[in-house]
């Protein structure tokens, strides 16, 4: 194999083991995809609530809803970050309890 080529396969191989590392968020609060399952959401008006609540965060690019779940998911804009102590309180000055907090892709 010529260097040339060897040096494609190396950075190739570098990549798949570097990008998958770096969409997963590891420390609290960085950017990515957080979801809170919250206790309480069940209905439309009552995640209409949490979401401006939430939206009012600073860093958070867009928000999404799951009331069958319980799971209200927001995208961090890239170099913001949110800690999980504003989560908390934008979760209960909404009226809601926060159950559980995961950075990062959830898979259901």
């Amino acid at each position: 194999m010529n260097k040339k080529r060897r040096g494609w396969l190396c950075l190739a191989m570098l990549v798949l083991i570097v990008l998958p590392l770096s969409h997963r968020v590891g420390a609290e609060g960085a950017a990515g995809e957080i979801a809170i399952r919250v206790d309480g959401l069940s209905c439309p008006f009552c995640a209409y609530g949490l979401e401006k609540k939430l939206k009012g965060l600073e860093g958070a690019e867009k928000i999404h809803m799951d009331i069958e779940k319980g799971i209200a998911r927001i995208w961090v804009a890239e170099g913001k970050k949110i800690e999980e102590k504003d989560l908390k309180q934008a979760v209960e000055d909404a009226g809601f309890s926060a159950r559980e907090i995961t950075y990062g892709s959830v898979q259901e």
